[in-house]
């Protein structure tokens, strides 16, 4: 079954600048490895409820486009919103896969990928594709998660989990339905509640993966911190609810909202 919002990946052109970024902010940032078989390296911010913001640089641009990720990571780079894609986990993904053409919906067999973390590790999962790439994928480890995304140790991450991933779209309705078919489950009001986080459908001029939602239990706190540290932020009451919102290039192009839990 598809346990949530697995994580998400941001486009970056400078991963060490990247990092130095997230860590600025106050999150523990782990250096993940090389993905020769994409062209791309990454490093991984992880929260506390296994949820992680995926920072994903290009090596070998030729490599990647050839790949179904990667190659929205390569188009990612020339926009402002650097946010690329996001990916559901499965815990039975030939089972999902099998579920989800019974629903209607076209998505590509299982596939092996791997990365060889600094320490020499190696991480190995697989992932399905559906043919809409406005859709997520779907991951499912072969390695043990915690050796894919350990859990924070220090930092924000130890505080913060996913709330959802707003998507805007121009055809909102028509995007829902095929999310539905995919996820087997129906939205309210736009909104679908995962096991971890949820994704939320807004109308727009165009499709994006709009940004990023956390929720932490001490907005206040949070807001202090960053105030100590010089991070430009500000409050943001548009949804009836307090929410702290980074400018993109305070996140290396993610456009990232924090809100109070409760």
């Amino acid at each position: 079954m598809t346990l949530g919002i697995d994580h998400t990946i941001l486009a970056v052109r400078d991963l060490e600048g990247a990092m130095a970024l997230y860590r600025r902010l106050g999150f523990q940032v782990l250096c993940g490895g090389e993905h020769p078989q994409f062209g791309t390296h990454n490093a991984l911010v992880p929260l506390a409820d296994g949820f992680y913001l995926e920072l994903m640089a290009v090596k070998d641009r030729e490599l990647a486009e050839e790949s179904p990720v990667t190659k929205l990571v390569v188009a990612a780079l020339e926009r402002a919103n650097r946010l690329a894609l996001y990916a559901l986990g499965s815990d039975d993904l030939e089972g999902d896969v099998a579920a989800i053409r019974a629903r209607g919906l076209a998505i590509g067999d299982p596939i092996a990928g791997e990365r060889l973390r600094p320490d020499g590790v190696r991480v190995a999962w697989r992932t399905a594709h559906p043919d809409d790439p406005r859709l997520p994928f779907l991951i499912e480890d072969e390695t043990p998660r915690e050796v894919r995304i350990p859990v924070p140790t220090e930092g924000l991450g130890r505080s913060l989990r996913v709330a959802h991933v707003r998507i805007s779209s121009h055809d909102a309705d028509k995007l829902c339905e095929r999310l539905s078919k995919l996820l087997g489950i129906r939205p309210v009001e736009g909104q679908f509640s995962l096991g971890r986080g949820g994704i939320c459908v807004v109308s727009g001029e165009e499709y994006r993966l709009d940004r990023l939602a956390l929720v932490m239990d001490d907005l206040e706190a949070l807001a202090e911190e960053w105030g100590s540290r010089g991070i430009p932020f500000h409050r943001d009451t548009s949804t009836g609810e307090e929410a702290l919102l980074l400018a993109p290039e305070e996140a290396a192009g993610a456009r990232i909202v924090v809100l109070a839990s409760g």
